[in-house]
């Protein structure tokens, strides 16, 4: 699919659909979660289309929490692929150490982005809803289709 944009005016053109589905990727979203409902409006994806998000959905940005949940939501939409970055698994690595009571990599990842990830959960990784926790966890390392690694 071609989209044009000019201007202020939003004028779109679509070539005829795939029937296979367009395959979408973005990354580095960084906690902008409206830039994120700006892009999924503009692409109005389709239920066949595939979406893989190259990770760093955190961090950053002020809206963490908020982009996770339209992600998720996403999945209503079309087929989503969620591969792991690097601030998910300093997010992750920081969790599992306070949980061990040693806040070395916390204290790191706070200062590459995550105390605004920590602000989006009210302040507090205890704040993390369990959906959340299974999307971090299920974060995959890569993905592989017949023409894509």
């Amino acid at each position: 699919s071609v989209f044009f944009f000019e201007g202020d005016d939003r004028n779109e053109t679509r070539t005829e659909r795939d029937p296979m589905g367009r395959l979408l990727a973005t990354g580095d979203i960084h906690g902008h979660a409206a830039a994120l409902h700006a892009l999924i409006e503009a692409i109005a994806p389709q239920r066949d289309d595939t979406w893989v998000f190259l990770g760093d959905y955190i961090d950053r940005g002020p809206e963490s929490r908020q982009t996770i949940d339209a992600i998720l939501a996403l999945r209503k939409k079309c087929k989503i692929v969620t591969l792991r970055g690097n601030h998910e698994q300093m997010l992750m690595e920081a969790y599992d150490d306070l949980q061990k009571g040693d806040s070395y990599q916390y204290d790191f990842w706070l200062e590459v982005g995550g105390q605004e990830t920590v602000a989006s959960y009210d302040g507090s990784l205890d704040n993390v809803p369990k959906e959340h926790w299974k999307f971090y966890r299920e974060l995959l390392w890569y993905h592989e289709t017949d023409d894509f690694l």
